[in-house]
């Protein structure tokens, strides 16, 4: 399997569509599910090996889940949609089948070999891709990364048609508003470490946050990944306007500093810059994150975020700002 640079999946644009009722399917009405595309030749063997490994994965995810059939046709005689369109009824094939009889889409996605798989995320994302069969376990992995904790069965409703998996509703004792963040993430885990299924990194992505980008997430993982002999974990981080020198604390009637032992400079811009970590993302190694049970491990890196990601809506005054923010699309800096 090969894990491929964000980029945005090109659109489906083939000669006609079998098994979607005449409707030819556009990406963006499939946004918030995990798309596998599969390009197949219905007289290539390992292409039918295929659609047999494909059809416990759809009957496991659901909804969740859509597999589309791209047939990018190898022998002229395989190019007539008459004869594809007995091949997808013969074979049992029930998902939707688009027919790239002009090779367009197959070239669009840079396949290289009959069978190929590309796998689209919730966003509409090329995420990854992979030649040959024997792809199962790897796609189950790839699918399940995208995980979300809830006690509730109508957030996980919601979350299963956002495209994430719900694997198991929180027990009552990890779903208080004091339940640590940890307990929470070692739960999930257990419950994937049962099934004999590990995970190199885990993300945390806060709800209350919601001003993430998608290259944010990227290109965390990127740094960690590419500094993993120095780091252990990454955080997302931003410069505060208000200096911890400069904070007070307020004691009966009087005021005085919150932090005494810090030195404040005679002007406030002379203050050395103050962080804090913001909840855009936290990325740890897994094994690292459950032996020290923190996102601050001792080997952690930062990850620098805009000044409009601060806000984490804690309150009705933070949601107010949020939403003026994600419906005028301000990003300043």
């Amino acid at each position: 399997m090969t894990t491929t640079s964000r980029v945005r999946a090109p659109e489906l644009n083939g000669r006609g569509w079998l098994n979607t009722g005449g409707k030819e399917l556009k990406l963006a009405d499939l946004r918030g599910r995990i798309l596998v595309l599969d390009f197949w030749t219905f007289c290539c063997i390992n292409c039918l090996h295929v659609l047999d490994e494909l059809r416990p994965l759809e009957e496991r995810f659901g909804d969740a889940l859509v597999v589309i059939g791209v047939h990018s046709p190898k022998f002229e005689h395989e190019r007539d949609p008459e004869a594809l369109a007995a091949a997808v009824e013969r074979y049992g094939v029930h998902h939707p089948v688009v027919d790239d009889g002009d090779m367009h889409i197959w070239q669009q996605y840079a396949a290289k070999a009959w069978p190929t798989l590309a796998v689209i995320d919730p966003t509409g994302y090329l995420v990854a891709s992979m030649a040959g069969e024997g792809h199962a376990e790897g796609l189950t992995r790839l699918i399940d990364e995208l995980i979300a904790s809830t006690d509730s069965r109508e957030i996980a409703d919601i979350a299963k048609q956002a495209g994430a998996s719900v694997p198991c509703l929180r027990p009552a004792e990890l779903a208080t508003d004091t339940s640590p963040t940890i307990d929470v993430v070692e739960h999930v885990l257990e419950h994937f470490r049962a099934a004999g299924v590990a995970f190199d990194y885990l993300a945390l992505l806060e709800p209350t946050s919601p001003l993430r980008q998608d290259d944010d997430i990227d290109n965390m993982l990127t740094r960690l990944d590419a500094n993993a002999d120095r780091f252990d974990a990454i955080v997302s981080v931003g410069e505060v306007s208000t200096h911890p020198s400069i904070t007070k604390r307020l004691v009966g009637d009087s005021i005085e500093p919150y932090c005494p032992e810090l030195q404040m400079a005679s002007r406030r811009q002379d203050n050395a810059p103050a962080f804090f970590p913001y909840g855009v993302a936290y990325i740890a190694k897994t094994q690292v994150l459950l032996a020290e049970r923190t996102f601050y491990p001792k080997r952690c890196t930062y990850y620098r975020i805009q000044r409009y990601q601060y806000y984490e809506i804690d309150d009705l005054h933070d949601f107010v700002a949020v939403e003026s923010i994600m419906r005028h699309e301000w990003k300043l800096g």
